[in-house]
């Protein structure tokens, strides 16, 4: 049935990417750019459709409530279905952000194009070797983290000065990790709360941070396991070996809860990649522009939640990580789990996502996706 589904679509590698609006070499092979689906827009045969696109604050007002109406809610998610689902997609769809051009940066990603839980370990070599942990008192295979009220979490980003700790940077003071998405919004006495972790997105929310806490620490605990089974192995084959279990079973729930909570059909599905070894559309995954845009799920996301027995606006959740710690991890999951996820739908996102949803339509803009 999947070999069924998958030929009825074009098999990869992809024909086209953002760099270009035509098929070249390096729209082929330079992957720093998103795939493409469809051709781009403005080719000649489409040119009258680009003049009847209506303005992009127009259809960037469908996805805002009107005023006064109540955030319609989803029958069947919790509010954990959107922190994992923020969680999972913040590691591969990823567009590249800076303060140059804008315009530019917004057809680049820094996606790996993998699933390869990079929140967690980084995008790159370097980035993990600063999220690793030294191996002195004989603990082997670990990542960086520090405990507090007897609870594991990733360590802090800044120093008491609120400059990135000198463990993460080079050795000319250049931080190595990706910048916090949304540090101008950062209220300063949240500034100390902010994790050091190998995702700019981890910190968006507690929500989200706590998933990434979850993996941390199961990390260091498959760590420990292997220690103890494998005394002959060193520090980097405990890693390695921890890491890629780590990987495979965030994976298998990928598939075998979200996707299938998300699933209408009338069969399960299973994380098996026996099915690929021999398929023919078995190639390397690279992300494409159109699929990046249709997953920002931003009307899932509720307005309101119930906190530690007390509603706040979500807004107020952002980029603060006090609540999460303060609570500890049990109890935020329990907390997340009680309030309901909001209705994936036009007219129903929190109001401080709206800037959110437009930016995804000037994106599609900006990189020519067709209609």
């Amino acid at each position: 049935m999947i070999d069924r589904l998958v030929d009825r679509s074009r098999s990869r590698p992809h024909t086209w990417s953002s760099r270009y609006d035509y098929i070249c070499w390096s729209g082929l092979t330079d992957r720093s750019y998103n795939a493409r689906l469809l051709p781009a827009l403005p080719y000649p045969e489409q040119e009258a459709l680009c003049t009847r696109r209506p303005p992009v604050a127009a259809v960037a007002a469908l996805f805002a409530r009107p005023p006064g109406t109540p955030q319609r809610m989803c029958a069947k998610s919790t509010a954990l279905f959107p922190a994992f689902a923020q969680y999972l997609t913040d590691g591969f769809i990823r567009t590249r952000i800076s303060n140059n051009d804008a315009e530019t940066d917004r057809k680049r990603t820094t996606s790996n194009h993998e699933i390869d839980l990079s929140p967690l370990y980084g995008r790159t070599e370097t980035q993990t070797a600063v999220l690793r942990a030294p191996p002195t008192a004989g603990k082997l295979g670990r990542l960086k983290s520090q405990i507090i009220d007897g609870e594991e979490w990733p360590p802090f980003l800044y120093d008491a000065d609120g400059k990135v700790k000198a463990e993460f940077c080079d050795a000319a003071g250049v931080p190595l990790l990706d910048s916090p998405l949304g540090l101008s919004h950062l209220a300063p006495d949240a500034k100390p709360s902010i994790f050091a972790v190998g995702g700019d997105r981890v910190n968006a929310a507690p929500q989200v941070a706590m998933m990434n806490t979850l993996f941390l620490r199961e990390h260091n605990r498959l760590a420990a396991m292997l220690q103890r089974r494998h005394a002959d192995w060193d520090d980097e084959r405990v890693f390695q070996i921890a890491r890629n279990i780590v990987i495979v079973m965030f994976i298998k729930i990928v598939v075998e809860d979200y996707i299938n909570h998300i699933n209408t059909s009338d069969f399960e599905l299973r994380a098996d990649p026996a099915v690929a070894w021999h398929a023919n559309w078995n190639r390397p995954n690279w992300m494409t522009v159109e699929f990046s845009l249709l997953y920002r799920w931003h009307s899932l996301v509720p307005q309101q939640v119930v906190w530690g027995g007390l509603a706040c606006d979500g807004k107020t959740m952002l980029l603060d990580n006090r609540r999460l710690l303060a609570a500890g991890l049990a109890d935020v999951f329990v907390n997340v789990a009680g309030n309901g996820a909001a209705a994936i739908g036009l007219r129903n996102s929190a109001d401080f996502l709206f800037g959110a949803e437009q930016h995804a339509v000037e994106q599609a803009r900006i990189n020519n996706v067709a209609t």
